[in-house]
């Protein structure tokens, strides 16, 4: 009561403010964008239709009300899909930059018979990841020094802030800190286009009185956005807000950052979101969804509160009309929802059994014509497209597509077009007559987000929960461990389709694009073979190359099983990891192998794929022919120092790196260009004799190759359109690319204080192995 009163007294205030034309102080000099500004109206009361208008809040009574009405949200966006650009090396011009745990190594050519390291810039916080332009390095993360700060103490609010630092490399034996900032809120994400980096936080900050109502932002330690008592150091932000119903909210804020001209002011949008909203930056662009989804739940309410009302009492019925009167700054739709339905309850289990089916069938029947009558509103997506350009964040254009996009991979971008994947909630099921069935969509979008192509109610026999874009296909994984891996067509953006579905054993196995169509894929994941009593038995890693360009005649085209049980690949938890280049045919797979419980080599093994056959180039070893190193935990991961997080080519050389060593590798024939050791540690020092020296030049026994059948050849069962059946290999699909991995961190290799259950007899490393 006291809370309804006090809120109350507080939006009378807020009205009376408002009558004097309450705007942000730091708006009264501004000019009007093209967006609709929101008026401001007395309690927070908008229409009955939502127009679901992307709109400026220019109104400071106005952000205060609504955050006063709302609560922040306690689950928001982690990483947005696209934008997750947590890397760890960098090449531009002759250098290359490498993020070894708190220090940036800046080694000075790719070309130098002797590589070296020639500069390094050392961090008292770990950071998340590195970018790169010109002359400028800019790195970023979780920001620990914050709180020692002079500042920190008056603040009333704690939050967590991410650190954004840029510098000067033109001398890179003497890199120069040009640039400080701190943003309150999580790293969402980075995106480096041109000069411009991106930077994206979410903040889910409650109103609390003379705390600032929008996320603070530091340079150089001061506080330049949130307190504007200042006007000469205050930054500027625009806020943003969806017309649509809110059940709680949290802070996007995107800033544009100069990296080549640090004194360029920031330009930073805030986008007052819902918790149900996504976001994914596949591009140059910034996509925020929203899906206006009624529950079956709800729905069944109303439809029993109005088959009901007019048996209620007196009293019952006037209650229910106050509660449904009530500002929803007082009281929300969910809440009011459950309290009237309380109501009604309690008078539905006053009645017998008959009348309660009786009532219980009306509500059926009016449900379906209720979803009937209100098909195109009652699971709609919104999508609103937000550019990047040369430091400018403008919005661009609004499209709506039905169903909910597949959470985290269900949107890409390919020249100028949006292709989307939903699915639509289990209540359309009453739709159709076979329940079983859940249905999805495709749709494709033009650059303004308006429909060029759809395909509607595709039946599958579980949600689809995962997608990957490759080419002009798209591969969809349903809930279902041992599901068909369904393959979607775009390649006529006026009719996307399904071509067929493949039936995948290793439903764990991750799927790489190995050419530029999407129909030849590599595969990555554990090998598991039948045992004893039909039991799935772990056998090594397998690597695969398969061919799907014909559905009905699908091949494995060739594979390879990598070690043994105990072998490890960080590739299982960050798919980040594997490296496979389709310019240049070639692969690189990071692995640790064992021999007798102990480690026996840790590195990269490298294939190519010429002729569409994996072909073993060789190995490059980061491990001094075995030796092991110190653990190390990042970002969600654990690795050693001797795993290695990344690969990537530059002109005709080869790049790997771990926490240990930067090895620089001719691609034609693997010899070594360049071997930096970053890292040492007390294994460096054992003298390693010539039998346990790293070997580039072949990969030898430890990897096996897949018998292939060859192509043309069959293999196991597909499913194609129409109920027809093929022969093929089954592939192996996983979480998609834009989907990074967030789970439990798992080892990357087994620590020797931590032997293996098994002795094998071999090195265990990749041989021969019956294709399934």
């Amino acid at each position: 009561m006291l809370k309804s009163t006090f809120k109350a007294i507080f939006l009378l205030t807020l009205v009376a403010l408002t009558a004097s034309a309450c705007t942000f102080p730091w708006e009264k000099n501004r000019a009007i964008q093209d967006v609709p500004l929101i008026s401001y109206a007395p309690n927070n009361q908008k229409s009955a239709s939502s127009s679901g208008d992307l709109k400026k809040i220019s109104e400071a009574a106005f952000l205060k009300d609504f955050m006063f009405s709302h609560s922040a949200a306690t689950s928001i966006i982690n990483t947005i899909p696209g934008a997750d650009n947590k890397e760890v090396l960098a090449v531009e011009g002759n250098y290359i930059y490498t993020l070894v745990k708190n220090d940036i190594f800046i080694t000075n050519s790719l070309y130098a018979p002797q590589a070296k390291v020639v500069g390094k810039i050392s961090l008292a916080t770990r950071p998340s990841g590195i970018l790169v332009s010109g002359q400028r390095v800019a790195v970023y993360g979780v920001d620990t020094e914050i709180k020692s700060s002079s500042a920190w103490n008056s603040f009333k609010r704690e939050s967590d802030y991410v650190f954004f630092k840029i510098y000067d490399v033109a001398d890179p034996s003497n890199p120069k800190e040009v640039r400080s900032l701190s943003f309150e809120g999580k790293y969402a994400g980075v995106k480096l286009i041109g000069s411009h980096a991106y930077l994206m936080t979410a903040a889910n900050i409650n109103y609390i009185e003379d705390e600032p109502l929008t996320p603070r932002i530091f340079e150089a330690g001061q506080v330049v956005s949130g307190d504007c008592s200042d006007a000469n150091n205050c930054l500027v932000p625009e806020i943003y807000y969806f017309d649509y119903s809110y059940s709680n909210y949290y802070f996007l804020s995107v800033a544009a950052i100069s990296l080549s001209d640090t004194s360029k002011a920031l330009n930073v949008n805030d986008y007052l979101l819902d918790a149900n909203q996504e976001a994914y930056a596949p591009t140059n662009s910034l996509y925020l969804t929203y899906t206006n989804s009624i529950s079956e739940y709800d729905l069944q309410n109303q439809l029993k509160r109005d088959q009901v009302f007019n048996n209620l009492s007196s009293a019952d019925q006037q209650q229910i009309k106050e509660i449904e009167s009530l500002s929803e700054t007082l009281l929300s739709s969910s809440e009011k929802t459950t309290k009237v339905a309380a109501i009604v309850n309690a008078y539905i289990a006053s009645l017998s059994g008959s009348e309660k089916d009786v009532l219980q069938a009306a509500v059926d029947s009016s449900l379906v014509e209720k979803i009937k009558a209100n098909m195109n509103e009652i699971e709609k997506t919104t999508i609103y497209k937000i550019i990047f350009d040369a430091g400018k964040i403008a919005y661009q254009a609004k499209g709506n597509i039905f169903g909910q996009i597949i959470k985290g991979s269900g949107l890409s971008e390919s020249d100028g077009q949006v292709r989307l994947v939903t699915s639509r909630n289990e209540m359309w099921s009453k739709l159709f007559k076979d329940t079983s069935k859940v249905y999805n969509n495709l749709y494709v979008l033009d650059d303004g987000l308006r429909s060029l192509g759809k395909l509607e109610n595709i039946a599958t026999g579980a949600k689809i929960n995962s997608v990957k874009f490759m080419g002009n296909r798209a591969y969809l994984k349903t809930a279902k461990v041992n599901d068909a891996l369904y393959v979607a067509d775009f390649s006529d953006s006026t009719k996307p389709g399904i071509l067929g579905a493949v039936q995948i054993p290793n439903s764990s196995a991750q799927i790489y694009q190995a050419d530029d169509k999407g129909n030849i894929l590599l595969s990555f994941g554990r090998n598991l073979e039948t045992g004893a009593e039909s039991s799935l038995v772990k056998t090594g890693l397998k690597l695969s190359l398969f061919d799907f360009s014909d559905l009905q005649n699908p091949k494995e085209l060739s594979g390879y099983v990598i070690g043994d049980a105990n072998s490890n690949s960080p590739v299982l938890d960050n798919y980040k990891t594997f490296y496979n280049s389709i310019a240049a045919n070639i692969v690189s797979v990071p692995v640790s192998l064992y021999e007798n419980g102990r480690l026996s080599f840790s590195g990269a093994l490298i294939f190519s794929t010429d002729g569409g056959v994996l072909n073993p180039k060789g190995r490059i070893d980061h491990s001094r022919g075995g030796l092991m190193s110190a653990a190390d935990s990042w970002e969600g991961f654990s690795y050693y120092d001797n795993t290695v997080r990344y690969s990537t080519l530059a002109d005709d050389n080869l790049l790997t790196f771990s926490n240990k060593f930067l090895k620089i590798n001719k691609i034609a024939n693997l010899s070594e260009v360049g071997s930096l050791l970053l890292t040492p540690s007390i294994e460096d020092y054992i003298i390693v004799t010539d039998d346990a020296s790293e070997n580039t030049d072949s990969i030898g026994s430890e990897e096996r190759p897949v018998e292939s059948e060859g192509p043309g050849s069959p293999m196991s069962e597909t499913i194609i359109p129409d109920g027809g059946t093929a022969t093929t290999t089954p592939a192996a699909t996983s979480t998609p690319e834009t989907s990074p991995a967030t789970t439990t961190p798992a080892a990357t290799s087994t620590p020797e204080t931590s032997p293996a259950t098994t002795t094998p007899a071999t090195i265990p490393g990749a041989e021969a192995a019956p294709a399934n």
